[in-house]
């Protein structure tokens, strides 16, 4: 619904990664998006536990929680590029890669975390609902996706009350609007 409402409302082209609940490995979805050269990389998830306890929405951005800043990831990037036995081979001209996996969100952890604070804002003001709130956590996922990334956390299915918000076409339409609001609200601040 949020597909499809951003490609109405907005005019961009909405790409997904999953249109059913088929096992999509973390790393080809992250290929996907990647591939498809996005702007925006929002992964909806909804989420369980043995528990039954109410929970809204949360939002969570690409934090490292490690390593603060592009300098720390020095020793890492000297192991990729160290021979055999990890002694660095003198004169070796070793090509960089194109992107490192772990490296590809570092250039967009600012964007990241406005992007999750919009979507926040954005589904608090059209569901009603305060949220969880919106928190850095080390996710591959988002790790890997070289543009601002987000994972939207909807609500836990193990949850009795949300299991009906998602039966209620309005609360999906309002929801689905708060995503297309936050996406909006995020290419109007990058122009």
């Amino acid at each position: 619904e949020a597909g499809r409402l951003i490609e109405e409302l907005l005019g961009a082209r909405v790409v997904l990664t999953r249109t059913d609940d088929t096992d999509l490995p973390l790393d080809a979805r992250a290929a996907a998006a990647n591939q498809a050269g996005g702007d925006l990389f929002i992964s909806l998830h909804a989420s369980g536990s043995l528990a039954t306890a109410r929970r809204e929405f949360q939002t969570f951005y690409f934090d490292d929680l490690q390593e603060k800043s592009p300098a720390g990831r020095g020793p890492e990037l000297e192991r990729e590029v160290a021979g055999e036995g990890g002694s660095r081979r003198r004169g070796a001209v070793v090509p960089p890669p194109a992107i490192l996996w772990d490296q590809a969100q570092l250039d967009f952890l600012e964007t990241s975390q406005m992007l999750a604070r919009l979507l926040d804002i954005n589904l608090r003001a059209q569901v009603a609902e305060e949220g969880r709130g919106v928190f850095g956590l080390p996710i591959l996922l988002l790790r890997w996706v070289r543009m601002p990334a987000v994972l939207l956390d909807i609500g836990s299915l193990s949850d009795p009350g949300f299991e009906a918000k998602l039966r209620d076409d309005v609360y999906v339409q309002r929801a689905a609007l708060g995503i297309a609001q936050a996406v909006n609200d995020y290419q109007a601040l990058q122009r």
